[in-house]
């Protein structure tokens, strides 16, 4: 829903403001937006005061971006199962190929 709102909501937003727009405490918004920053969906922007201090606002990543860290994140999983999968493979072949050898209820 944090996401649909700062996709819909046409200019940047603090955490105060997703509060006040989902009606939630702010630290509810802030670990909602904290989730969305670490899937990499949202960017977090700082904003300087003129005399000393900053804010952070919010906005959604582009649809490319995201889709481009989705398509990584789905090959990279890919080569690890892929990994995993060979590794089970060569162990267990090679394991079958002992196992053969040995009479059935051996301990061995």
């Amino acid at each position: 829903m944090v996401f649909q709102l700062l996709q819909q909501a046409g200019n940047d937003l603090t955490v105060d403001d997703v509060a006040d727009w989902m009606d939630c405490e702010r630290s509810t918004a802030y670990r909602s937006i904290s989730r969305l920053l670490e899937a990499g969906v949202v960017v977090q922007e700082q904003v300087n005061y003129e005399h000393g201090g900053y804010y952070y606002v919010y906005r959604p990543g582009t649809p490319e971006d995201i889709a481009h860290d989705m398509q990584r994140l789905l090959n990279d999983w890919y080569a690890a199962i892929g990994q995993l999968i060979q590794e089970f493979e060569d162990r267990y072949s090679r394991d079958s190929a002992d196992r053969e050898k040995q009479p059935i209820g051996s301990c061995l």
